[in-house]
């Protein structure tokens, strides 16, 4: 029974190697866990820094882009020519060249319209070499721009008329659509 009683001794420095351990794992957690910590906190304020840098550049590049928008909208309605109805295709509207030009020349404005009371209407719109918009209207290969206009006839029936036009605004083709409230995408 004597024996049972009997601790087992261990020799000191195993005791002492074993306290270093715990101490430095105990110490090498900590510094983990700072470290990680730190690194969280650190990465989130990077993140966030980033995301207010990249916003502040998207909500800049916008507000020029739409800024331009207005300009261009404001001088299309302050021009006398383009309160006039167009008549049939609308090759003819005084405002058609200004409309292209604009639109040739200001790349992030894919179309330009003007709508009247009596229900006629006027676009023009930038294919961009895309092709969807050339699926879209049916425009035959070669098409820069693509005029719309509706217009009323004497008798008082609506007609869509479509002219397809090249760089230089030569037709390249046309077509009439007799259900102008066909509903078509819009770019």
């Amino acid at each position: 029974m004597k024996r049972d009683l009997q601790r087992k001794k261990y020799p000191l420095y195993i005791g002492i190697t074993t306290l270093v351990v715990i101490i430095v794992v105990a110490l090498t957690s900590l510094f983990f866990w700072i470290s990680h910590k730190e690194s969280s906190t650190t990465a989130l304020k990077m993140a966030d820094r980033l995301f207010s840098e990249v916003n502040e550049k998207v909500v800049e590049r916008y507000q020029n882009a739409l800024g331009r928008v207005v300009v261009f909208a404001d001088s299309a309605a302050f021009m006398p020519s383009m309160a006039e109805v167009p008549v049939f295709e609308g090759l003819s509207h005084p405002s058609l060249e200004f409309m292209l030009k604009m639109i040739q020349r200001h790349t992030y404005v894919l179309s330009h319209y003007a709508g009247y009371s009596d229900g006629s209407f006027l676009q023009v719109i930038a294919t961009r070499k895309n092709p969807a918009i050339f699926l879209e209207y049916n425009a035959p290969g070669g098409t820069d721009f693509i005029l719309r206009s509706i217009s009323i006839n004497s008798d008082g029936t609506r007609k869509q008329y479509w002219s397809f036009l090249d760089r230089d605004h030569h037709i390249i083709a046309s077509r009439i659509d007799p259900d102008p409230m066909r509903i078509v995408l819009s770019y």
